[in-house]
């Protein structure tokens, strides 16, 4: 019984019953697996876009996200990101320099802090609210460590 590929149409030379593709049709597929959305469901993937996490817009369509992330590749849309407003950036940024962040979780309720002071924070030329130790700090430390109770 001859069979052929489902993709290129050439003759499967695999013994197993239930191949559908060549080998190397196969191991294409392996590397760039097929997304399954419908129609409906990609128009409003790309309609979310940017608006939403991937996440979000995967659980919204009711899909899993690796298939969304498929379909995006597919389609050779490179990012997602959530991009902030540069100006809101800065302010977020300034706030958790000087209040730090739980007071600025307090004030800013509808923005993920954590993402922002880890995307931006270096890049705006903020220092870290917490230095990292010299070797002369951690030699003290250790010299000091019978000597202080927990």
């Amino acid at each position: 019984m001859k069979r052929n590929c489902q993709k290129c149409g050439k003759d499967i030379k695999s013994r197993h019953h239930n191949a559908k593709r060549c080998v190397k049709c196969a191991e294409e597929k392996k590397k760039n697996p097929i997304h399954s959305l419908n129609k409906s469901q990609q128009e409003k993937a790309l309609k979310l876009r940017g608006t939403k996490t991937r996440q979000k817009i995967a659980d919204e369509i009711g899909v899993a996200k690796s298939n969304l992330n498929r379909f995006y590749k597919a389609n050779k849309i490179k990012s997602n990101s959530l991009k902030y407003d540069p100006k809101l950036v800065k302010e977020v940024c300034a706030y958790y320099q000087k209040y730090g962040k739980v007071k600025t979780r307090e004030k800013y309720t509808k923005v993920v802090i954590r993402s922002i002071v880890e995307s931006y924070y270096a890049k705006l030329g903020l220092q870290p609210r917490q230095k990292k130790w010299t070797s002369e700090e951690y030699i003290e430390v250790m010299r000091m460590a019978g000597l202080v109770s927990k």
